[in-house]
């Protein structure tokens, strides 16, 4: 409503804006301005790399998120590696750090494996994890005492539960990533008490994923939208938020 009693300086100016406002958004997930240099296919675990040090602020996915609203970026390791090293969080207009090390990577998932590395198989990434904690150092020594959070990248709902049982296990805090129908263990992550990042959607989105993501806020679960750019288009955050609202959200 309008306010009464205001004084307009004689010299303010007007902007007629057709069209929309909102506040700045935030992708919680994505690659933009680094994804050349995320890659590693030799080693498993790369506890102190920094995503930070591939970033490159000209790259234009990074003036693409701007231009849809997005003002801020958590900047992901690609869920490649059982450890993918530090995430960071951009400003996508300004193009500065607002944090340099914002969680740690930790893969639950079967993209976090492979057939020709160690570890090949579920068990041994969690055994090989559960070593690594045992006497953590630098970055996984800072998670370990609380200083920053994990990131837990996880595919299934399966993956879910094995990174919220390591989870318990070590005393970490941090977010579930990744996994479509995370909300169908609504309760059991509600009682970890880590937060939820649900993965990008699509126009024609399968009702189950919605429903699941409906599921997260019923239970009242922490959680925020994902955007792997530049594989999605960065209006899909939006479109991700808007179809989950249509659904009941």
């Amino acid at each position: 409503g309008a306010e009464k009693d205001v004084e307009v300086p004689s010299d303010a100016g007007r902007i007629d804006h057709k069209g929309w406002l909102s506040a700045g958004l935030i992708a919680l997930h994505g690659y933009s301005g680094a994804l050349g240099e995320l890659r590693d296919t030799t080693r498993a675990a790369l506890p102190e790399a920094r995503v930070a040090w591939a970033f490159d602020p000209t790259n234009p996915d990074v003036a693409d998120l701007t231009r849809e609203g997005i003002t801020s970026l958590v900047l992901t390791p690609l869920p490649q590696s059982l450890v993918g090293g530090a995430s960071a969080v951009v400003k996508t207009a300004g193009r500065n750090f607002v944090a340099r090390e914002a969680q740690i990577s930790l893969g639950f998932s079967s993209q976090n494996l492979a057939n020709n590395r160690f570890p090949t198989s579920y068990s041994g990434g969690v055994a090989e994890l559960d070593r690594l904690f045992e006497k953590p150092t630098g970055t996984l020594e800072k998670c370990k005492q609380g200083e920053i959070p994990a990131l837990f990248e996880v595919s299934t709902p399966s993956d879910v539960l094995r990174a919220i049982d390591f989870a318990k296990r070590h005393k970490l805090k941090g977010a579930l990533a990744g996994a479509e129908w995370t909300g169908e263990v609504a309760n059991t992550v509600k009682g970890s008490g880590l937060a939820v990042v649900t993965p990008t959607l699509r126009p024609g989105e399968d009702r189950r994923t919605l429903r699941a993501i409906v599921a997260l806020g019923t239970a009242d679960v922490p959680f925020g939208f994902g955007l792997d750019a530049p594989a999605s288009h960065a209006a899909q955050l939006r479109l991700s938020a808007a179809l989950c609202v249509r659904e009941g959200l």
